[in-house]
This record gives structure tokens, sequence and C-alpha cells, in this order.
């Protein structure tokens, strides 16, 4: 994709129609939409429950550590084993081709 000498405009105009970018753009938007359903699966039922089942969440397991208590927690967790996962996908699987991508767009500019 040769790019060279055309306005920055032009530039990215025909980048975004390359068949590469559009595959890197549907990659990264399968994991975003994967792991975006995988934590509102898990956060809606916490905040329903947290607002019209109060009692069960105040169900001790052991000592102060309740339901609720495990549930805000998971929800921590969950969100560190996304980010995890993202940065993983991101540096194996979208950053090379989108390095390769802005390499022919600007060229030697």
């Amino acid at each position: 994709m040769e790019t060279t000498g055309l306005p920055c405009a032009e530039r990215y105009s025909i980048a975004h129609r390359n068949t590469e970018f559009a595959a890197v753009n549907d990659r990264w938007r399968r994991f975003i939409r994967r792991w975006s359903m995988c934590l509102l699966a898990w956060w809606l039922p916490v905040i329903v429950l947290g607002g019209f089942a109060p009692g069960f969440y105040a169900i001790k397991i052991v000592g102060d550590v309740n339901i609720g208590l495990l549930a805000v927690l998971g929800t921590f967790f969950l969100t560190v084993l996304i980010t995890i996962a993202y940065l993983r996908f991101a540096a194996s699987a979208v950053d090379p081709a989108a390095r390769q991508l802005r390499t022919d767009l600007e060229g030697n500019l």
C-alpha cells in the first residue's frame, strides 16, 4: 500500500479501506465484544442482586466475609483478568499488525 505523497486525509481513507486494516479491526472488535459480554454477564447479576436481594448478599461465608464481598471481589478479579488477557492479545495479535500498517501508511514521514 503506497501512500507516500498523498494528502493525510486521503492516506487514512485508503488505509481504512485496506483489507489488512479491516482484519486487524475485526480481530480487535471480536475480542472486545466477547470480554464485554463476559463482564456484563457477571456484573449485571451482581448489581441486580445487590439492589433486590440484599439479604442474599448478607449471608456470611466465613467470619465477616459474606457473599456480597465475594461478588465485589469477583468483579475486581474479573476486571484484572480481562486487562491481562487484553494486554497479551494486543501484544500478540493487534500491535504487530497495527505497527506494520502504520509503517506502510506513513512511509518515510
